[in-house]
């Protein structure tokens, strides 16, 4: 798959989302409870668009904002 993600808010729940196909939703979060739904979804797309974009900048293990 070579379409980058994005996040989209539906009801009571956050799902990830192939950007060219918002109605193709690849992950569902579901709100409530405490859990931080949005917060794993966007998580998620950063990830995975930041692996889709290239390499990554730094040495194994590290992430690119600095933090291990």
């Amino acid at each position: 798959m070579d379409d980058t993600l994005a996040v989209r808010e539906e009801g009571d729940a956050f799902l990830v989302v192939r950007k060219e196909d918002p109605k193709d939703w690849l992950a569902r979060f579901d709100k409530g409870g405490g859990f931080p739904a949005r917060a794993w979804a966007e998580n998620m797309v950063e990830v995975y668009n930041r692996r889709l974009a290239g390499p990554a900048d730094g040495p194994p293990g590290t992430r690119p904002d600095g933090r291990s």
